[in-house]
């Protein structure tokens, strides 16, 4: 079928993504989308618009390096859309094999009258994870955070996450994170890690840390320590040795300025002495 491709840049859906360890030797990718149903649902002549209650598919589809298709996940979104700026959030997750090299996210509109398809679209290069022993995810950049309201063991899918679109951020807003923490090294039934987290400004020149400030998510979170860093939030986990722990962290970033910036997370497995970093960049725009 010949489906027309809403251009990057008219409206190419905003994205956010993170990998996961999944299951089977895989990596479960999860991607964040504003699915932009006003203007899938704008009329080919673009001056009317179907307005009310409208659908759309938004689709993540694992390729190879030679873009053979190996897996493809999707998810209905629908709204009553008001004008062009109609967009929903959509949440989808993909599992990965070893030989996956690309993710294509895909948002398709039907137009009921002539079965036409729009659809807007974006692709994203991938890394597999490591699938077995220490490790962590990548780190979720959100606005908000929320946790499940059931007790017990969850995974990320559990959560309420509101990603930051494009990891940006309003100057003065808080960020929350949330990252999964896999397999620290058991010694009698106990696993021992430390987790440092800091934002870095990222300059011509290098990047610098800036000073941030925990609000919420992790009792005993620290700034800095005896003869450390304090502009780095430290705090250090004893618990009864498990496969995935779901960690989340609320951070003030005070008034820096706008530019460029990246959350560091260095994770440190206190049994092993293996060290895990992850870098998410993020951007602080203007008020």
């Amino acid at each position: 079928m010949n489906i027309p491709v809403i251009r990057a840049g008219v409206v190419d859906p905003p994205l956010a993504s993170a990998r996961f360890r999944g299951t089977a030797d895989s990596t479960a990718h999860a991607v964040w989308s504003l699915v932009p149903l006003g203007q899938l649902h704008q009329e080919k002549t673009e001056r009317t618009l179907r307005t009310g209650v409208q659908a759309a598919q938004f689709a993540l589809t694992a390729l190879s390096d030679n873009w053979t298709t190996l897996s493809t996940q999707s998810q209905t979104v629908s709204m009553t859309v008001r004008d062009t700026l109609s967009a929903t959030r959509a949440t989808v997750q993909v599992s990965l094999p070893a030989t996956a090299r690309y993710l294509r996210a895909d948002a398709l509109a039907e137009d009921p009258a002539t079965g036409q398809q729009r659809a807007a679209r974006g692709m994203l290069d991938i890394v597999p994870l490591e699938t077995a022993g220490f490790s962590t995810s990548d780190v979720v950049v959100a606005r908000t955070v929320r946790k499940p309201s059931e007790t017990g063991v969850a995974r990320w899918q559990a959560y309420d996450i509101d990603p930051l679109f494009g990891a940006r951020a309003a100057r003065g807003q808080p960020i929350a994170l949330l990252w999964e923490t896999y397999q620290p090294t058991p010694v009698n039934g106990a696993v021992r890690y430390r987790v440092q987290l800091s934002v870095e400004r990222v300059e011509a020149r290098g990047v610098r840390a800036v000073v941030v400030r925990a609000l919420g998510g992790v009792r005993g979170a620290v700034m800095g320590g005896a003869g450390s860093d304090p502009r780095t939030v430290t705090f250090d986990r004893t618990l009864p040795a498990f496969d995935t722990n779901v960690e989340t962290l609320t951070l003030d970033l005070g008034d820096v300025a706008a530019g460029a910036y990246q959350v560091r997370l260095v994770t440190t497995d206190l049994q092993s002495g293996r060290v895990v970093t992850r870098v998410a960049p993020m951007t602080v725009g203007r008020r």
